[in-house]
């Protein structure tokens, strides 16, 4: 009752919170979308029937302009292009065509990672089978085309199964792995999660890397021979041998049991994971006696090599981790978590309601900080776009991330995006994100209510950008709305671009407004490079795009 009582008046003391700071706003007229960003110039032109058929893959901006570069397949062995100039306000200077055997395209843009239609790449891909067991598949990248649409795309075909050929006739169960392939997507630069270490055709060698658990045979199980709990194998593609091999979990662990609770590949390339004791019922004389004694261990998976294992105090024995992210040289650990049991194991622990949001920093080769962060915390500290019908927030259920961006003042912005699971699946909601402190203190959550509730929007998640201004005092979110859905040979979706800007010291959010969409207009994001920030004369990014035909091509200056 008591308990009770208490959730009541919490409620009711963010309700008239919310209520007075409305009231005070209309009264005072406030403005709350304070200088946020501005739009320089907007241009459109209208492109040849053969670029509308490509796809804007590269753009290249100096101070005489920007130039253009369309590709359009001609045959299986060479490309065509078309290079627009426009100067610096979108101000059409000139065309200029190219047509260039692939390689010659490869080696005179360094930007171009395609292959030639019928290229084809030796792959390993691996699985556990219905008994648990690893299962590699053997088989082949080869590049496809749809000439009509001018697009092509990397396609993937099995050839063969297999088990590792591990000659001690251990039993092995996949727990993470990662496979050196060929980027199969043209990428922009200049935000901080497209730093992964992808690689271009020529440079990837299709091995495999896998993190597993190991059995020891059956004979050698009856006979109680011990084996290293875990492994990391790197597999060759040519030969399906093992190029090297690294056990771990006999000094890490002590002998004590372990659950995986999180693995991810981070964007600095390596393998995150995160291992709790296991405990319960008939395990006094084997579990670690501290359910909270975690440890995270970082693995690179081309040298084969553990890089950080640092034991840590959890605060929580139920930590549904969300994601692990690299961010430069720290790693952050973040997700909803529920401490109310701790003396318990976090295999014996289950929910779908938090309480915690659980942040960790890992500096080096130490566990900076951990800090739980209650869940009405969140409600008192939410704040809205201005216009805004209704405001999200985070309820403590599971939700999907976004981006995260650390600022130079050491900030943690976290984006997020609210789900609702339905007899299809999954269905995507709206918006968040989370600000904190240099010391993981919660300084303020924004909800963001999307503008588009169609079936395609509700079945894919919606991209949140963050970039941060020179002067550290500003970071500018970018939220790319899903429209629709374009059949391009395959499919890809219509996305426009709504903007924001978030000043770090008030921990304020200005009004979301949208790039190119309107009632009237309606310009779609150039899918391949769809948005280029630049520092050239201040905080701006340019935003490409093109009407739904793809005849009209559509561009936008906006400093922040």
């Amino acid at each position: 009752m008591e308990t009770h009582l208490k959730t009541i008046k919490s409620r009711l003391k963010r309700s008239l919170k919310k209520s007075w700071q409305f009231a005070i706003a209309l009264l005072l007229m406030l403005p709350l979308d304070f200088k946020a960003q501005e739009i320089e110039v907007e241009s459109t032109y209208e492109i040849s029937g053969k670029a509308k058929r490509g796809d804007l893959e590269h753009v290249t901006y100096g101070d005489d302009g920007y130039k253009l570069t369309y590709v359009i397949r001609s045959s299986k062995k060479k490309l065509k292009m078309e290079h627009y100039t426009f100067d610096a306000d979108f101000r059409f200077q000139g065309l200029e065509e190219e047509e260039l055997e692939v390689d010659k395209v490869k080696s005179k843009f360094k930007w171009f990672r395609g292959a030639a239609e019928g290229t084809r790449m030796n792959l390993l891909k691996v699985e556990n089978n219905m008994m648990g067991q690893v299962v590699l598949k053997e088989g082949y990248f080869y590049m496809k085309c749809d000439y009509y649409n001018g697009v092509c795309w990397w396609d993937f075909k099995t050839t063969d199964k297999m088990k590792p050929k591990d000659e001690t006739g251990r039993r092995l169960t996949l727990l993470a792995h990662k496979t050196d392939e060929p980027q199969t997507a043209i990428s922009y630069s200049g935000w901080s999660w497209m730093s992964t270490n992808t690689k271009n055709f020529s440079d990837a060698t299709g091995d495999l890397t896998i993190v597993a658990s190991v059995l020891p045979k059956i004979k050698d199980a009856k006979a109680g021979i011990k084996v290293t709990p875990y492994t990391i194998m790197r597999i060759s593609v040519d030969d399906k041998t093992i190029k090297e091999e690294l056990d771990f979990g006999d000094e890490e662990f002590g002998g004590k049991p372990q659950a995986l609770i999180y693995q991810g590949l981070m964007a600095n390339g390596n393998i995150a994971m995160v291992f709790a004791p296991i405990g319960g019922a008939g395990m006094k004389k084997t579990a670690d006696p501290d359910p909270l004694n975690w440890r995270y261990i970082e693995i690179h998976p081309e040298d084969v090599a553990i890089v950080r294992n640092i034991n840590f105090k959890s605060l929580n024995s139920y930590w549904r981790i969300n994601a692990i992210a690299s961010f430069g040289d720290d790693v952050f650990i973040y997700g909803p978590a529920e401490n109310k049991k701790n003396d318990k194991y976090a295999n014996v622990v289950s929910g779908e309601k938090f309480t915690q949001f659980s942040l960790a920093k890992i500096s080096g080769q130490k566990m900076e900080w951990i800090t739980n962060t209650h869940i009405d915390e969140f409600g008192e500290k939410l704040k809205a776009t201005p216009g805004q019908k209704k405001t999200p927030e985070y309820t403590g259920k599971k939700f999907v991330i976004g981006e995260l961006l650390v600022t130079k003042n050491g900030n943690i912005f976290i984006s997020g995006q609210n789900i609702k699971k339905t007899n299809d699946g999954i269905e995507f909601k709206d918006l968040f994100a989370f600000q904190f402190d240099p010391t993981g203190g919660l300084k303020a959550q924004y909800g963001v209510e999307l503008e588009e509730t169609n079936k395609y929007a509700k079945t894919q998640q919606t991209t949140s950008l963050f970039r941060e201004t020179q002067d550290g005092k500003k970071v500018s979110w970018n939220v790319l709305e899903i429209a629709g859905y374009k059949s391009m040979g395959n499919e890809r979706p219509l996305m426009y671009a709504r903007i924001s800007v978030i000043d770090i010291d008030a921990a304020e959010l200005s009004e979301f407004k949208p790039l190119g969409y309107g009632k009237k207009e309606k310009y779609y994001l150039a899918p391949s490079f769809p948005i280029l920030p630049t520092t050239v004369g201040g905080d701006k990014m340019t935003y490409f795009g093109s009407d739904k035909s793809g005849k009209q091509i559509w561009f936008c200056r906006v400093a922040y």
